[in-house]
């Protein structure tokens, strides 16, 4: 007989009917959260990745705290109470490490990391701060951004050493040291030479590549250090206390930075006594001027006149024969001339040579034989030719 079901058969039915609906709807939304999973998935594991890396950079930045540490604590009792306070910043970076690889291995079960913060580092009461640095915006890395600026630096009476050997001679040196920007290497290979000196010197550390943005290439030595430049000495005082007989130089139009430093550089290998820096001449005192003296120009004792004529006219009125190294039709020859004496050897720029006023307020030329189809060498060469035959006849 056709018609409905009996009661207890339709009922069966219906809960069964509403129990297959539930599981279409649990199927989707299942469905719809494995979707969600699977993103959130993606994304922990980008985190993981991403505190892997953190936890490898803390390791490596622990591990040289507790080096400096270590030889802290091995230098006298004065610097025992500085190198605990390293320890502790090390150690909380050392933990914190451990903590993220942890993460960077398990996946991140844990969004929120107690890291603390390590504050300034203090190595000797001489170097005012160590302070990492991520980026080159902060007022006083202003010099480093600028290294093109050469005039700035100079108004502001300041030079900046980059390179690694000319920093180490800078740190050797008289001279006032302001700061220095190093990658964690080269903090470690300079720390005894910056805990040496007496004033207080900004240390900052970042990572090459940080240091590859001031210069725009591959820096293969991350050293910068920004010096004062001292009040230069007249002459007059230096002439006074030089050893006799003088050795002195001059030089006129010497734009490059780089021959001007390599000049400097001559005069300090060969005993000269001062250098004259005319006043066509840039600054002994640029970057590449002193990059190109290794550092020499913080021990050669320099002088710059505003008459370059004049000054050789009082040293000549001094007994000083001033000598122009210049080829020309009836020079002498460089093994002829008699450099034993007081003198002073002048050069000029490699296009022109001297001037007509600079050479006639010399005694007189001289030049290096050469062949007939050359008539010139670069000017620092032609300075350290010169400057060797004085000291070679003054044995």
């Amino acid at each position: 007989m056709g018609g409905w079901p009996t009661n207890s058969g339709a009922f069966a039915q219906v809960a069964q009917f509403k129990a297959v609906l539930r599981l279409h709807k649990a199927s989707d939304t299942l469905h719809k959260a494995s979707g969600d999973l699977h993103t959130v998935a993606g994304a922990l594991h980008t985190a993981s990745d991403g505190l892997h890396t953190a936890a490898g950079a803390l390791h490596k930045l622990s591990g040289r705290l507790h080096k400096v540490a270590g030889r802290l604590h091995k230098s006298p009792e004065r610097l025992h109470a500085p190198s605990a306070t390293l320890h502790k910043p090390a150690g909380r970076l050392h933990t914190a490490s451990i903590q993220l690889h942890k993460e960077s291995a398990h996946g991140p079960t844990v969004f929120t990391l107690p890291i603390p913060v390590a504050g300034p580092l203090h190595s000797r009461v001489a170097i005012s701060h160590i302070r990492s640095v991520q980026d080159l915006d902060a007022p006083e890395l202003a010099l480093y951004r600028t290294l093109k600026r050469v005039e700035e630096h100079e108004r502001a009476g300041v030079l900046v050493a980059a390179n690694n050997k000319v920093i180490k001679r800078l740190l050797a040196s008289r001279f006032t040291v302001v700061s220095a920007l190093l990658t964690p290497a080269w903090l470690e290979k300079l720390e005894s030479q910056l805990r040496a000196r007496t004033e207080a010197i900004a240390v900052f550390v970042a990572e090459p590549a940080l240091l590859e943005t001031i210069t725009g290439y591959k820096m293969h030595q991350g050293a910068l250090a920004v010096a004062k430049i001292p009040p230069l000495p007249d002459l007059a005082s230096l002439l006074a206390t030089a050893p006799r007989p003088l050795l002195l130089a001059a030089v006129e139009g010497i734009a490059s930075a780089e021959n001007l430093g390599a000049i400097v550089r001559c005069c300090a290998a060969f005993g000269a006594h001062v250098l004259i820096v005319g006043e066509t001449c840039g600054s002994p005192f640029q970057r590449r001027a002193v990059a190109g003296s290794m550092g020499t120009i913080f021990e050669q004792p320099v002088v710059r006149t505003e008459n370059l004529v004049a000054t050789l006219t009082t040293l000549r009125a001094r007994g000083v024969r001033c000598l122009a190294a210049h080829p020309r039709p009836g020079a002498k020859k460089l093994s002829a001339a008699d450099l034993r004496g007081d003198c002073c050897l002048v050069f000029g720029a490699e296009g022109p040579g001297l001037t007509e006023a600079v050479l006639a307020a010399c005694d007189d030329a001289v030049e290096i034989p050469m062949p007939s189809h050359m008539n010139s060498l670069n000017v620092a060469v032609a300075a350290g030719v010169f400057l060797y035959e004085a000291t070679r006849q003054r044995g």
